[in-house]
């Protein structure tokens, strides 16, 4: 077989398609092609975590076709038009995931953000209905049910007088637990503080966790208590002002829970006695008086009344009543001249005993002096002149028909041969004369004595009597300046008269006489003078006298010591 030439069978070919394509008549060609433009993708990244469930979504989106997720656990999704898709972890972790953006040209644009996934939720706690409100103080019992898978930080009660839906995030007044971890289903006691009486109160348990969430347990409501209203109204004494107090005391409102009992609580010691603490007297009922007895005398007793409930006992508002019962010194007390008055603090010849035995100035214009503490204006300054002396008038008080006691405080200024110190007789004659002291010097000029007469005599002459009781006290030469201090009793003991004297708290010497009476002739209208006897003997004292007393009654060696030091 004859072969062809390669040329030859090109020739060949074409000239077969242009036969072909002349054959089939008129066509077009089609028209050129172009390339798209693409705008890059574009979005926002949105995520949405719920514990361990994430949703991934897309906003503000433009030229997506597809979309490749990536959750960062190692898993992946594509989606062409959907904009969201959801997740749930399996583990709690902080995790990176993506969001690829993909347009019809192929352009990938990565959106990226990183998510915490928790299985952490709100812990759950009880408010147990068995709260114990007291008048400004509760105590509230919470439970704490779940932590919500994550430690407990905070927990506790929080309240308010005025939202009924109380919460730590509006900054209501909270208590927080006193226990650091709270078991879970176990029972705490909650203590509230600083609430006000009579008031109702919103209140319920919460607990925080370490991831910031917060449950509350239900909301209760409770009234705290009502005070009752009482106070003591004054206290005084009866017969005996030393040992015993009587109080009357006043309420006007029981409170509530009602007072079940009232009485009063006392001590020397504590200024807020309680009846857990000291010795205490109930009330025999609302506004019955309260008696105590068996008190020491002379001391300050702090008085509170309290009033028992059922929620406890509760004590009267503000400070204890102090009542001061009389000292022993002040037993038959029926002339006191401290030549100083407290009430108008201010000098003066008053009497404090209370049985107005006040004294008078006679030649009206008393001076008064520095006294022995360097008081200024509280001792009487006399000058040993006519008429400058003070007495005080008669009075069956003074009369001496039951044992007697004359304390006073002396100093002496320019001496003289006999001053006296006091006399209860007629200034003007000397009669009614019933007892006397004398300052004196019978033996020589510096060895002075105290000389003290009685006249038990039944008739009060004048002058000297068969019946003058004389007694004369040698003591050493006084320091004239300084101050002395001078106790004489007079008394009676197995049918005979004693007179006893101490100077300076020391006893100097005792005299009985027989003498069946002691002063029972009650003499009548003499004056009882200081710093001066009778006008024929005047005796005028110079110097100064303070705290002059008058009992009806024997001082004691204790008690003449205890004057002397006072």
């Amino acid at each position: 077989m004859m072969r062809r030439h390669p040329i030859f069978n090109a020739a060949f070919c074409l000239l077969m398609a242009c036969a072909w394509l002349w054959g089939c008549g008129a066509w077009e060609l089609p028209p050129l092609k172009t390339q798209r433009i693409c705008e890059k993708p574009g979005a926002k990244l949105i995520v949405d975590a719920n514990q361990l469930q994430v949703k991934l979504s897309l906003g503000e989106t433009h030229d997506i076709d597809s979309v490749r997720w990536d959750f960062g656990d190692g898993t992946t999704q594509k989606t062409n038009a959907q904009m969201s898709v959801s997740r749930t972890y399996s583990v709690p972790n902080t995790y990176t995931v993506n969001a690829i953006l993909i347009n019809t040209c192929g352009d990938q644009i990565p959106l990226s953000q990183v998510v915490k996934v928790t299985n952490v939720v709100k812990p759950s706690i009880v408010t147990l209905e068995d709260p114990d409100f007291l008048y400004t103080t509760a105590r509230v019992r919470v439970q704490l049910v779940s932590t919500g898978n994550a430690a407990i930080t905070r927990y506790g009660v929080c309240w308010s007088a005025t939202n009924p839906s109380p919460s730590i995030e509006n900054g209501d007044s909270s208590t927080v637990g006193s226990v650091p971890t709270p078991a879970v289903n176990t029972p705490i006691t909650v203590p509230l503080t600083r609430l006000q009486a009579n008031t109702t109160y919103w209140f319920r348990a919460f607990a925080m966790n370490a991831e910031g969430q917060i449950g509350y347990g239900l909301t209760l409501d409770r009234r705290t208590n009502r005070y009752p209203e009482f106070a003591i109204a004054d206290v005084s004494c009866t017969a005996d002002c030393f040992t015993t107090a009587h109080i009357n005391w006043r309420t006007t409102d029981p409170g509530f829970p009602p007072v079940t009992q009232y009485g009063l609580a006392y001590s020397l010691t504590n200024s807020l006695p309680e009846v857990t603490t000291g010795p205490f007297v109930e009330a025999g009922g609302p506004n019955v008086p309260i008696d105590l007895s068996g008190l020491l005398t002379g001391r300050s007793y702090y008085m509170r009344l309290y009033a028992r409930t059922t929620a406890g006992v509760y004590y009267a508002p503000g400070p204890a009543v102090v009542y001061q019962t009389q000292s022993a010194l002040n037993r038959n007390l029926v002339l006191d001249l401290p030549f100083f008055d407290p009430q108008f603090n201010a000098p003066s010849l008053n009497d404090q005993s209370g049985n107005n035995n006040d004294g008078t100035q006679k030649n009206g214009f008393p001076l008064y002096t520095t006294d022995r503490k360097e008081l200024a204006q509280h001792a009487l300054r006399l000058q040993g002149r006519p008429n400058d002396y003070c007495y005080v008038a008669d009075a069956p008080s003074l009369r001496p028909d039951a044992p007697l006691s004359i304390s006073m405080w002396f100093q002496v200024g320019t001496p003289a041969d006999t001053m006296a110190l006091f006399s209860k007789a007629r200034f003007a004659d000397g009669s009614g004369e019933q007892y006397s002291c004398l300052l004196t010097n019978p033996d020589s000029p510096t060895e002075r004595a105290i000389s003290v007469f009685l006249r038990p005599g039944t008739n009060c002459p004048r002058g000297e009597s068969a019946r003058t009781i004389s007694a004369v006290y040698k003591v050493p030469p006084f320091a004239y300046k300084g101050w002395n201090h001078l106790v004489m009793t007079f008394g009676n003991s197995a049918g005979s008269v004693v007179v006893t004297l101490y100077l300076n708290g020391e006893k100097l010497n005792i005299y009985t006489y027989s003498v069946a009476e002691l002063l029972a002739n009650d003499c009548q209208f003499g004056e009882l003078k200081f710093g001066a006897c009778n006008a024929r003997t005047a005796y005028y004292f110079n110097g100064a006298l303070d705290d002059i007393r008058l009992y009806r009654r024997e001082l004691s060696d204790s008690e003449a010591k205890e004057l002397a030091s006072q």
